[in-house]
């Protein structure tokens, strides 16, 4: 396990993450999970460290690794702001560092928020994005989505996330080169909770170039 500091949260000092893997030749997947919800606050969420993650989600981290991936998670829990440019640095940094065979960002409920932020960059340096039960959609400013590969994952009881996933589906679906693909689940919130996840997602990052 390697610990890297890519870049800085601003006042919140440090973005460390680890690097977990065995024989990451299938490609490096950047994990941003949920976290501590933020009180009286709908501009900021919180994602949290490796060290608070519950059972299904280290299932999920040992699943990618067993798969051959390279796993990318955060050490200590971030606060991320909309428009902070903490999420493009990591995601640069590892495009430049871990950028072959393929890269992946995915995260799950506040971590899709985070995931979400490429879709709003100017230079996204990853492009294969998968989001899991998204709980809101930010303001997005680009309108041309050409170049990216989106897959979205919500539980049938998830309603904050099945309208945010209608509304990011409206928002891509012009474009068909960037998909989106749509998975719903006969699950609540916790999408890691069904192997159809695991399944799924490795699925979609098989067909991925």
């Amino acid at each position: 396990m390697q610990v890297w500091t890519p870049t800085s949260n601003g006042i919140y000092g440090p973005v460390e993450v680890l690097a977990l893997e065995k024989d990451a030749c299938a490609g490096t997947i950047v994990l941003f999970m949920g976290g501590l919800k933020i009180r009286y606050s709908v501009d900021k969420v919180n994602s949290k460290g490796f060290s608070h993650f519950n059972d299904d989600e280290l299932r999920a981290v040992d699943f990618f690794v067993d798969e051959g991936f390279r796993v990318l998670v955060l050490r200590y829990g971030q606060i991320f702001r909309w428009g902070d440019r903490w999420v493009d640095n990591v995601c640069a940094w590892v495009r430049r560092i871990f950028g072959k065979p393929k890269t992946f960002l995915v995260g799950h409920s506040a971590g899709a928020i985070l995931a979400l932020s490429q879709l709003n960059a100017q230079k996204p340096s990853i492009t294969n994005i998968a989001l899991l039960s998204t709980p809101h959609l930010p303001p997005i400013k680009r309108k041309k989505f050409m170049k990216y590969n989106v897959f979205l994952i919500h539980g049938v009881l998830d309603k904050p996330a099945h309208e945010t996933h209608c509304k990011i589906f409206q928002l891509l679906e012009p474009n068909p080169n960037a998909g989106p693909l749509h998975v719903i689940l006969n699950v609540g919130h916790d999408v890691w909770s069904s192997t159809v996840t695991l399944d799924a997602l490795k699925q979609w990052m098989d067909e991925a170039s």
